[in-house]
């Protein structure tokens, strides 16, 4: 049976320790957070899993300025720093998976040598340190074509896939038919894509098909975890619920993909 996991978010108000109780009690069996800033402010997190036996599955690595990682000046440097941070981090609490972007928006820029050179780096402490660094779908097929090729012999690097950045920004492809053998962890949420927003509801609120999306990760024999990525203050629907029902309710949802997927 698939284990259900969720998003840890500091935009609820609660602590690691009061949203994890939460998330646990309601059916929940693992989570992900954000990297906090360093391996010391990780730390609550980390003891909140434990005390309430959540497992801590994954760090999502930063992504604002993710464009400057394909620049040759310092600014590529600073952001390659905080990806290598977190997965020593991730390490440090034995967090197997940290989730990367490779680039944001529809025109990045690009110095392929200077993000040839930095994701080496990036790869090479994911090695050292036995983490795995899984690659996000976004807007650009080729740049995650381009990580899945460049380091398709390196175990350490696996794909994780985002349902509803492909709904809302992947005009028609589809990511799994070509990297569902190197899946490693879902980011799975709804959306409308109204405005080019991307709301990240929660499962069957939105306008996703999930008979296709199970279809995928049944095809893909993907036995890891059912993955939520929701963030209520993305979109108007879950103004004034309270949290446990919120948790309960993107529970029920998880549970009923799960449902899905072993029909």
């Amino acid at each position: 049976m698939h284990k259900l996991g969720i998003n840890y978010t500091v935009s609820t108000g609660l602590s690691p320790a009061e949203a994890f109780h939460i998330i646990k009690g309601v059916g929940f069996d693992a989570v992900f957070t954000g990297y906090f800033g360093s391996t010391e402010a990780m730390e609550p997190a980390a003891k909140a899993a434990q005390e309430t036996g959540l497992y801590f599955e994954c760090i999502h690595a930063p992504f604002n300025h993710i464009n400057d990682i394909w620049s040759a000046d310092e600014n590529g440097d600073a952001v390659q720093k905080v990806l290598t941070d977190s997965i020593i981090s991730a390490d440090a609490y034995k967090i197997p998976i940290v989730v990367v972007h490779l680039s944001s928006g529809e025109h990045p820029p690009y110095d392929w040598d200077a993000g040839h050179r930095r994701w080496d780096a990036i790869i090479d402490t994911a090695v050292k340190h036995s983490v795995i660094v899984a690659f996000e779908n976004q807007r650009k097929l080729s740049n995650l074509a381009y990580a899945m090729e460049l380091y398709q012999d390196v175990p350490q690097a696996r794909f994780c896939w985002d349902v509803g950045h492909e709904q809302c920004f992947a005009r028609g492809r589809e990511f799994m038919p070509l990297f569902g053998d190197r899946l490693v962890y879902t980011h799975i949420h709804d959306n409308t894509c109204e405005y080019n927003r991307d709301l990240h509801m929660i499962p069957f609120d939105g306008k996703i098909d999930y008979r296709r999306v199970t279809d995928h990760l049944k095809k893909a024999n993907y036995q890891g975890t059912l993955t939520l990525e929701v963030l209520p203050e993305n979109s108007d629907f879950y103004h004034n619920i309270p949290w446990e029902e919120y948790y309960q309710k993107a529970y029920r949802a998880a549970d009923r993909l799960r449902g899905m997927m072993e029909e």
